[in-house]
């Protein structure tokens, strides 16, 4: 009777293992292997002004990399502005939304209007900030002109992708690979 119970437990156990190596497998192979870096365009404008986010308290100043010790799951590593560029965000990890640089930049989005890409979105801060995005977000009333602000939202977010607009401290190389420590850390947070 007890050889049928420690057999049973140990069933249980490999099928445990079995399960939660599954799972981990899983989770690994949903983050790429490739490096993520992509840039997107955007523009604010509350009450009626343009926000101005070149100031240096909103930039990252440290040089992108692979380094093993970023936390990708801290915002500032997986989205972040640079080189007083204000409407350029860089992104550096997969699945950022765009509530994450709002954090960063202070901003509440919640009662927000967006454009995004030229059609009005209802949410956008839950939505993945995609390669050569382009949006306006309007705090507060939304003015008049706003065609205005959409025109104005620049169209650099492709120069910025293929190197011919670089930026010194952002030089993650498109081909650079996340090591599986990396990947294991971005799929579970840790």
């Amino acid at each position: 009777m007890g050889h049928m119970k420690l057999h049973r437990v140990l069933i249980v156990i490999v099928g445990c293992v079995l399960i939660m190596g599954a799972y981990l497998a899983f989770k690994i192979s949903q983050i790429p292997p490739l490096a993520v870096h992509y840039h997107a365009n955007f523009l604010v404008v509350k009450d009626g002004n343009l926000q101005d986010y070149s100031d240096a308290k909103y930039m990252d100043l440290e040089p992108c990399s692979l380094d093993e010790k970023k936390n990708f799951f801290e915002p500032e590593e997986r989205a972040h502005l640079h080189d007083n560029i204000g409407p350029v965000v860089h992104v550096h990890a997969p699945g950022v939304k765009w509530h994450e640089l709002f954090a960063i930049l202070g901003i509440d989005g919640s009662t927000a209007t967006y454009i995004v890409n030229g059609q009005p979105v209802r949410r956008l801060d839950q939505q993945d900030i995609h390669s050569e995005d382009r949006v306006l977000i309007v705090l507060g009333k939304a003015p008049a002109d706003l065609q205005s602000y959409v025109d104005q939202i620049p169209t650099d977010a492709h120069d910025y992708n293929v190197g011919t607009k670089g930026v010194e401290t952002c030089v993650t190389a498109k081909d650079e690979t996340y090591s599986l420590w990396q990947r294991l850390r971005i799929a579970f947070g840790i």
